[in-house]
């Protein structure tokens, strides 16, 4: 626990079993984590402390500039297609598995610098991706429900973001810096169609 903490580079996932980023001195500005390109296991005993980790993703993502208190990247630029992916072990393994190289149980909340939205942390923003989005549209929600901007719901917004990066593939074990063109406006038409659907 410290105030302001750097985690090292490496493909390795780092692992605490608590994460406690307020300042020693008690006040209500929150200290901040920057994971640069780093994974993080949040391996948690009891409830998940995944509402308290998306609050302070929120103000680390600042509206877009990465310069808040909370949770950060510093190597996520303003306007990059980059973010920080938050989801449970559980929604991805029905009986633990494997997560940056580092194995993990189903009480586990796993977080890594990803596309905008790759809800399920697979590196790929897919058609798998668009149904989680369409499936909580308009619920409130985190960034494993389609939660991509922090806001605490997942709505049009979201889905512009996922509609950018669509077919986008960022590779795993790899310097994760840039991506291909968005894909074309073509899809955008086609998926806003379908979300209205869904909504109905």
């Amino acid at each position: 626990s410290q105030s302001d903490l750097t985690l090292s580079a490496g493909s390795i996932a780092h692992v605490i079993d608590v994460l406690n980023i307020a300042p020693a001195d008690g006040t209500l500005s929150a200290g901040r984590l920057d994971l640069l390109s780093g994974r993080l296991i949040i391996d948690y005993t009891g409830s998940s402390p995944a509402d308290a980790v998306a609050q302070l993703l929120a103000t680390g993502f600042n509206n877009g500039d990465w310069l808040g208190r909370g949770i950060t990247s510093s190597n996520i630029l303003v306007g990059s297609n980059f973010a920080i992916g938050m989801i449970e072990a559980a929604e991805l393994f029905s009986m633990g598995g494997t997560f940056g190289g580092v194995n993990v149980d189903n009480t586990a909340l796993l977080l890594d610098r990803t596309l905008k939205g790759d809800a399920n942390l697979d590196y790929t923003v897919n058609i798998s991706d668009f149904a989680i989005v369409a499936a909580n549209f308009n619920a409130p929600t985190k960034w494993s429900k389609g939660d991509f901007n922090y806001d605490g719901v997942t709505n049009i917004s979201d889905f512009a973001l996922l509609a950018a990066n669509f077919n986008q593939s960022l590779p795993i074990d790899l310097p994760r810096e840039s991506i291909p063109e968005p894909t074309s406006i073509g899809f955008v038409a086609i998926m806003t169609c379908a979300l209205k659907r869904a909504r109905r």
